[in-house]
């Protein structure tokens, strides 16, 4: 007990100083905007703080390769109270090079980077959805059956956030986005999509990942089924907005 008492008077002390002690985190690049000449603020979504966003000096050029979109990064920072929080030294954890310079999977990152965005809240801690982001970008660098990818990627995140669909009938044509059920039947509401598509949905939920990126689809298919998965966010996720880079997507994947 003595000596909890010095620790604790101890802390309270140097309380102050304690707070400005460098910490080290890993975390996601989520975006970057410019501060000023030389210097950038990044919302990224750290393993052990969430996320959060950072002051940079010097990211627009000694560290620019560091604080690309979606990059896996660790890094120290510091805060002092009420002031933006300040990274030092991001470094690469992960040669995601296959990723960087594919025009296909490169356009994943910009739009899996919105979708974060707003899924997560500022200070939210989410080892498995941190684990998850991770796995999937070390996945997406080592594979190229990546048509679908897309598509299994929003449900693995639906499973994750906690809005699976259910799948009460894999031969119906409606999807009840509201309550996130598949099946005949539904009570017919706004929020009621019917489309032959919802078969393939069915289909998707209903295989493991490997299985899911196997299905033939066609590209308007799956068009289809992106917005519907988009619009099924908006319903779920408090403020969701349809990514600016999906625009970007499309005419890459369908064009």
């Amino acid at each position: 007990m003595k000596c909890l008492t010095k620790f604790s008077r101890k802390c309270f002390i140097f309380g102050a100083k304690a707070a400005f002690l460098k910490k080290t985190d890993i975390g996601i690049i989520l975006n970057r905007i410019s501060y000023s000449e030389t210097s950038v603020v990044v919302k990224c979504f750290t393993q052990e703080h969430g996320l959060k966003a950072f002051l940079v000096q010097g990211g627009k050029k000694k560290y620019s390769s560091a604080l690309q979109v979606m990059m896996p990064v660790e890094f120290t920072f510091y805060q002092k109270k009420d002031e933006l929080a300040k990274m030092y030294d991001p470094a690469q954890v992960l040669n995601l090079n296959e990723v960087l310079f594919h025009p296909l999977k490169s356009s994943y990152l910009f739009f899996q980077s919105e979708i974060l965005v707003q899924c997560l809240k500022e200070g939210q801690i989410d080892g498995n959805l941190f684990r998850f982001a991770m796995e999937e970008l070390v996945w997406l660098n080592l594979h190229d059956n990546h048509a679908n990818y897309l598509l299994s990627w929003l449900l693995e995140l639906c499973n994750i956030l906690g809005f699976f669909p259910n799948v009460i009938d894999p031969s119906a044509w409606e999807f009840d986005l509201q309550n996130g059920e598949i099946g005949s039947g539904l009570v017919r509401t706004s929020q009621c999509v019917s489309s032959p598509e919802i078969r393939v949905l069915s289909q998707l939920l209903l295989s493991e990942k490997e299985a899911r990126l196997k299905l033939q689809i066609p590209k308007e298919s799956r068009r289809f089924l992106l917005n519907l998965l988009l619009d099924y966010f908006k319903i779920h996720v408090s403020g969701f907005k349809t990514p600016k880079s999906l625009e970007v997507y499309q005419v890459i994947w369908y064009e």
